[in-house]
């Protein structure tokens, strides 16, 4: 069996991206998940460049 190596990185973005996925939300809380789930995503990519 093979054994996954998920970094903290990967982890933080699996859990904003699953917290934040909600349906039925104003325009503007939906506007400020969307700016969150994006700068995530953004270190997870820095991440994959610097690190890995």
């Amino acid at each position: 069996m093979k054994q996954l190596r998920i970094t903290q990185f990967e982890i933080v973005y699996l859990l904003v991206y699953m917290i934040f996925d909600h349906g039925n939300l104003s325009m503007d809380a939906t506007k400020i998940i969307e700016d969150i789930i994006e700068q995530v995503a953004t270190e997870l990519h820095n991440h994959y460049i610097q690190e890995m």
